[in-house]
């Protein structure tokens, strides 16, 4: 009740819709701009460079179209207003200024809503291979920068939970704060004098659970509106009701102090039958541009050593992991790797969790992933230690497991298949790997359908490559789908689409 009176349903699910009908009407907005001023300006322009070099229309005198001399286009090539925008304001320049605008304005209102939507934040700002750049610079400020609660608040829960004097010191202000909970430095009485065991302490937002219940529910009903509306997309309601179960999940800390145990146990089976060390290209140790192998490089892995006997619903309690986040790129030169070698141990990292073992962490944005210099060695507690003895290397310390899904081993394997499939263009086992996930088509096309999977899993680039990579994916796919039937546009089956 008290937070329903603080944080009062009606009024916020108003904001939400509120906000994404303003986020609708800007973008439509804009797109009328363009194509009045710009694509209009340009065809114009087109006509009036036509009309000039015919010899007859120059004899019958004057033109109406010498009237639109002011619009030109721009020295990029595209369509450019130099008398309603500015002197030559190209299409994307317009684009990108509504990005500033809009991503300003979805980041103050993602601070006030808290939530959900801050999860969906998250998601968007480590997507920059097709989120505009304005929108992954705001909205990442929420991976770790969310509003944080009042120590007030915060001392209230850690002593309704029976473990204050546990600690010799608890750090007031938070370290890092996002959408369910907030994480405080501490140190841990049963430490020796020379040696105190330092922790963090993860507390749940007291308005969590309220508001994420909400949240949950006006996402259902978006994707059951969706559904309705357009029958093809009804699995998007499937995907997005696995979202809110697994989403849900990270409201009981027990349940995730459960995901540290079996991520620990998973990172310990790797350390024994990997070799743990990279294989990288790397582009930037040519001065001609040519990219080559570099020297494989020795890397580790770190995931917090949960404390169950401390931790309860809102409260957990875990070892603290020295590092900074993987997009730090200063924090990366003191590891002296190439940052392909750092992409490639995180790769190596998740594909040991998602085809090799039963958990994999759901939530691997930049805030959940640090990296440290020097490799690691496991202490007495059978906690991972960084070694101060080895200064090579590096250190992959993955936080933050409450958002985990763990597969059956049908699905699993089925994952595998259409993986390798689609590496050695097996277009068997990409259908057989289709049927192990349960993914049943309504047409049989291997050759999109393959193509569709290797863009899913395309190599990694820089952000404007990768962007020009979606946008002519996209391009590709509406042209498709204008020849398509209404009910063929979506080649699987709706209501048989595997949430996992």
């Amino acid at each position: 009740l008290h937070n329903k009176y603080n944080y009062n349903i009606t009024y916020r699910r108003f904001q939400v819709f509120s906000v994404a009908f303003i986020m609708i009407a800007r973008i439509k907005l804009t797109r009328w701009r363009v194509k009045k001023y710009i694509s209009s300006a340009k065809t114009d322009s087109d006509t009036d460079t036509e009309t000039d070099g015919n010899p007859e229309s120059s004899s019958q005198g004057p033109s109406n179209t010498s009237n639109l001399s002011a619009l030109r286009k721009g020295s990029s090539g595209a369509a450019s207003s130099s008398s309603y925008f500015g002197e030559g304001i190209t299409e994307d320049d317009i684009w990108e200024g509504v990005y500033e605008v809009n991503a300003r304005f979805l980041y103050s209102s993602i601070l006030r809503l808290r939530g959900l939507w801050t999860k969906s934040a998250q998601y968007l700002s480590s997507r920059a291979d097709f989120v505009p750049i304005a929108y992954v610079r705001e909205l990442s400020k929420l991976m770790d920068e969310a509003p944080s609660t009042t120590w007030k608040d915060v001392e209230v829960m850690l002593k309704r939970a029976g473990i204050m004097e546990n600690f010799i010191y608890i750090e007031k202000e938070p370290i890092a704060s996002a959408s369910i909970g907030q994480v405080h430095l501490a140190t841990l009485k049963n430490g020796t004098k020379d040696k105190k065991e330092k922790v963090v302490i993860k507390v749940q937002h007291p308005f969590a659970q309220t508001l994420l219940s909400d949240d949950f529910i006006s996402l259902r009903i978006i994707a059951r509106i969706t559904s309705i509306l357009e029958p093809e997309y009804k699995f998007i309601e499937k995907l997005m009701n696995e979202w809110a179960t697994e989403a849900r999940n990270e409201l009981d800390f027990n349940i995730e102090v459960k995901n540290l145990i079996t991520a620990r146990e998973s990172v310990k089976s790797m350390l024994e039958t990997c070799d743990m060390m990279t294989d990288a290209i790397d582009s930037s140790m040519e001065d001609d541009g040519e990219s080559r192998s570099c020297e494989p490089v020795p890397f580790s892995v770190e995931i917090p050593y949960p404390h169950k006997e401390l931790s309860s619903k809102q409260v957990m309690v875990m070892d603290f992991c020295e590092g900074k986040r993987i997009d730090d790129v200063e924090q990366i030169k003191k590891c002296n790797v190439p940052k392909e070698a750092v992409m490639n141990a995180v790769s190596q990292v998740f594909a040991h969790q998602m085809y090799a073992s039963d958990i994999f962490n759901g939530d691997p944005h930049p805030g959940n992933i640090f990296i440290r210099p020097g490799t690691a060695t496991e202490n007495r507690n059978g906690n991972v230690r960084s070694s101060k003895s080895d200064k090579t290397g590096f250190t992959i310390v993955v936080l933050d497991w409450g958002l985990a899904k763990r597969l059956p081993d049908l699905k699993r394997i089925g994952f595998c298949q259409m993986v390798f499939a689609a590496s050695t263009f097996d277009f068997g086992l990409m259908m057989d790997g289709f049927k192990s996930l349960g993914l049943e088509l309504k047409r049989e096309d291997v050759a999109e359908d393959m193509e569709g999977v290797r863009f899913l899993l395309r190599d990694m680039a820089p952000r404007e490559k990768a962007r020009k990579r979606v946008k002519a994916k996209m391009k590709t796919d509406i042209k498709r789908s204008k020849g398509k039937k209404k009910g063929e546009k979506v080649p699987m089956k709706s209501d048989k689409y595997p949430g996992e």
